[in-house]
Parts: structure tokens; sequence; C-alpha cells
């Protein structure tokens, strides 16, 4: 699991061997770790954020998506309410559409037709700023949550080496 020896840090080992910073190396110890073996996980990007973010983020996509339908339903300007100024083939905004929408709007392929009363598409601006802002936050959250996982290390020192139990280790005999 770990080595402490009068060992030189080279290429190739390092494609077998993960290791830590020396803590001696003015003396020439060096302390190298096995890499460790990745734990997969199917739902390892939900990890990323916390689950109440999580919840949130389908709160509002379902709010946003009832108020779409209460808007696109109630606007005298809507497609639904207007139908001499909209082609027959306009889209409206059933319950089951406006959560669709809502949903796919998190896709880079976008919700489709977006309303066409003022107060729908003024809602829907508002809910695809949200939607880019959660998609960048997690990007960004995921590029770090990766970055750290890689760099934990288990020992960060000689003594806390030394004071635990669940790492077994040795040094090589005879050596500096």
């Amino acid at each position: 699991d770990i080595a402490v020896a009068a060992l030189t840090m080279t290429a190739e080992r390092e494609e077998v061997l993960d290791y830590v910073t020396p803590y001696f190396d003015q003396t020439g110890i060096t302390i190298v770790i096995r890499k460790p073996i990745p734990k997969t996980s199917l739902f390892k990007f939900m990890t990323v954020l916390k689950s109440e973010v999580w919840l949130s983020i389908v709160g509002a996509l379902v709010i946003t998506g009832i108020m779409i339908w209460l808007l696109d339903t109630y606007s005298p300007y809507s497609a639904q309410n207007n139908p001499q100024v909209y082609p027959p083939s306009t889209r409206i905004f059933t319950l089951k559409e406006s959560i669709w929408f809502a949903l796919t709007s998190f896709t880079p392929q976008g919700g489709g037709e977006a309303p066409k009363a003022l107060s729908g598409r003024t809602l829907v601006a508002a809910y695809w700023l949200f939607v880019v802002l959660m998609l960048a936050t997690f990007t960004a959250n995921l590029a770090a949550f990766l970055t750290v996982e890689r760099m934990q290390s288990p020992v960060q020192s000689l003594e806390q080496l030394a004071r635990q139990s669940r790492i077994n280790y040795t040094v090589v005999d005879n050596s500096n």
C-alpha cells in the first residue's frame, strides 16, 4: 500500500504509483502510495450538488411549468386564447406541454417553440437565465469535484502515517 524508501520519482513509476509530495526530500527518503482503485457509480454525478439543490431545481422546473401553463391559459394574447392571430400549428401549452418545455430547456436543443404572450416569454427568459446559471454551476462543481478527488491523499505527513493503523507500512532494510 505504501513505501518509505530512498526512491526517485520517474515517469515509469508514476504510471503505477501515486506519488505524494516528498516529506524529507533533502535526506533522500520518499513516501509513495499505490494508486487507489476508483469507485465507480452510475449516479456519481449526483453527488456534485447537495440533495437540497437538486430538489430546488426540480421544484423550480415544476413551478415554472405550472406558471407557463397558467399564463398561456389565462393570457388574452396567448395562441390558445387568440387563434385568429396565430396559425393552427402553433404550440398550445397544456400542463403536460408546459412541464415538458421546462424540462427540455435544460438540454442544448432547448424547449422548442416558446409561448406567444409577452408574460409567458418573460417567464421563459427568466427561466432560461436560471437554467444557464444552474448548468454553469453544475459544470464548475463537477470539474472541481473530479480534480479534488484525484488530489486527495490518505496520508499528509510522516507523523500522520506513524499515528494511523489503517495503512500498513515498512521501510527497506539497510537503506537511508
